[in-house]
């Protein structure tokens, strides 16, 4: 447990001004305000999600290959190279997600125990499970 002194003396450290009331007109005014952000970055979702991922793209394709950060043309390739292989991990990992909710529920219900993948599609029900 923290006590009020040294909260007190990191809000003044921190330059955070001592506790005060905030009136009703002031939280429903930053509520709207905080909405507002919320809603304009859900219309921007896909363009922020693409630049943050081109982000870690070029971190990690530099990281890995150093020489690379000199030449804007290979750093571009190596950089949607990454992309492509986060987003590829990304859809796996979703896959396995929704194939372990569904042999595992959190629920009641009683999952599936296996699942019959055909090695290749063949005409009529027949199965053949691997």
């Amino acid at each position: 447990m923290v006590s009020e002194a040294a909260i007190r003396k990191l809000q003044e450290e921190a330059g955070i001004p001592q506790h005060t009331a905030l009136l009703t007109p002031e939280v429903v005014t930053n509520l709207r305000e905080a909405t507002a952000t919320l809603r304009e970055y859900q219309s921007r979702h896909y363009e922020l999600r693409q630049n943050h991922l081109e982000a870690l793209a070029k971190a990690r394709a530099s990281s890995i290959n150093p020489a690379i950060i000199g030449d804007p043309n290979r750093l571009e390739k190596a950089t949607q190279k990454e992309v492509r292989r986060i987003q590829r991990n990304e859809c796996i990992s979703k896959s396995h997600r929704k194939i372990r909710s569904t042999l595992h529920p959190k629920t009641a219900q009683i999952g599936l125990l296996t699942i019959d993948v055909p090695s290749a599609p063949t005409e009529g029900h027949t199965i053949d499970p691997k």
